[in-house]
């Protein structure tokens, strides 16, 4: 084993038979990492656009804008989540679910946040731990 069922020509031919091997696996590592960077892109961009969608249900309706007694990004995010874990879309579509669930908790996060920091002028929040000391 590990030897080659057809003997490779000496000389030329065997070394373009060897640079023509080397060059189909390189090809085919970089189809690999094609691929992967391809699904890196199309993940940011659905987690950009469910963000998007839920900034504009938040500029429409408001942060305390709710469906079923949760507010709406919160309950977007966590059924995209439940689906893709339950394996709804199927093993090889989860990942969708995932980053539209991520990008709708990010913005519930970044709401909770913003809305955190606002509840006093002077920064006092979280039971008055000063998030924003005063600059002397």
């Amino acid at each position: 084993m590990g030897k080659s069922l057809i003997p490779l020509p000496k000389g030329k031919l065997g070394k373009a038979v060897e640079e023509a091997q080397r060059k189909e696996n390189a090809l085919q590592r970089l189809k690999a990492k094609s691929k992967t960077e391809a699904l890196a892109v199309l993940t940011t961009g659905e987690v950009c656009a469910s963000s998007f969608a839920m900034g504009l249900l938040h500029n429409k309706y408001g942060s305390d804008h709710k469906l079923v007694g949760v507010k709406t990004p919160l309950l977007i995010g966590a059924v995209a989540k439940l689906a893709a874990v339950s394996g709804l879309a199927g093993a090889k579509n989860s990942h969708h679910l995932h980053a539209i669930g991520n990008g709708c908790l990010a913005v519930q996060t970044y709401i909770l946040g913003r809305e955190t920091t606002l509840k006093d002028s002077k920064g006092k929040s979280f039971q008055g731990i000063d998030l924003l000391p005063d600059e002397e």
